[in-house]
């Protein structure tokens, strides 16, 4: 009976918080993982794999203790490449460098596990709206830079999954550390990117 009476306690202290209804808005920074591998033209090749500085920003909705629904813009930032085959032998290629930037909107539920009062494992599940726009300018150094090659754009609805760890500050604000992944490719643009932010929130 007693061990009983132990894991009641045990998991009634683990969900018990403050209540949270109502809006929520913030803003953050982070970190994406930006990788592609692009063709642009007949005789060009260009393979990005680096990690951009991104920013946020989102508003949401409490639905009771648990359950939230947030929209926001991301912008993924920017990167740019030099045409590979050019790099290897000028014979072969043209002097071009990639430029490709990305962005997004998102729309997304989640779940917040309240391990203590001020803590919750927050688990997200949604969509979201990506574009990415690729353009060509010359590069190396050959008869200057930013004459405009080509220019592609993209944009994609697909499905993003994330998890999150948020710590209230005070009864208004609080701190979240998130991952997320965005299953988008963007017509081959780009691969699935990762993003790790940092976000600041102020409960209205």
């Amino acid at each position: 009976m007693r061990i009983w009476i132990v894991l009641f306690l045990a998991l009634t202290s683990v969900n018990a918080h403050a209540d949270k209804n109502g809006f929520y808005t913030g803003a953050g920074v982070g970190i994406t993982d930006l990788k592609v591998a692009f063709n642009a033209t007949p005789n060009g090749t260009y393979d990005i794999d680096d990690k951009t500085l991104d920013v946020q920003f989102f508003v949401g909705y409490h639905i009771g203790n648990h359950w939230s629904v947030e929209g926001g813009y991301t912008y993924f930032g920017e990167n740019d490449a030099d045409n590979l085959l050019y790099l290897e032998n000028p014979f072969l290629g043209t002097p071009f460098n990639l430029e490709i930037e990305v962005n997004g909107y998102y729309l997304n539920g989640q779940y917040h596990f309240q391990p203590s009062n001020d803590t919750s494992i927050d688990l997200m599940l949604g969509l979201i709206r990506g574009d990415a726009t690729a353009k060509n300018t010359l590069c190396c150094g050959v008869l200057g830079s930013g004459t405009a090659n080509g220019r592609v754009s993209e944009d994609e609805l697909a499905p993003m999954v994330g998890i999150g760890l948020t710590k209230d500050m005070t009864e208004q604000w609080a701190l979240r550390i998130h991952w997320n992944h965005y299953n988008l490719d963007l017509d081959n643009t780009i691969e699935a990117p990762w993003r790790i932010g940092l976000d600041l929130i102020w409960d209205f």
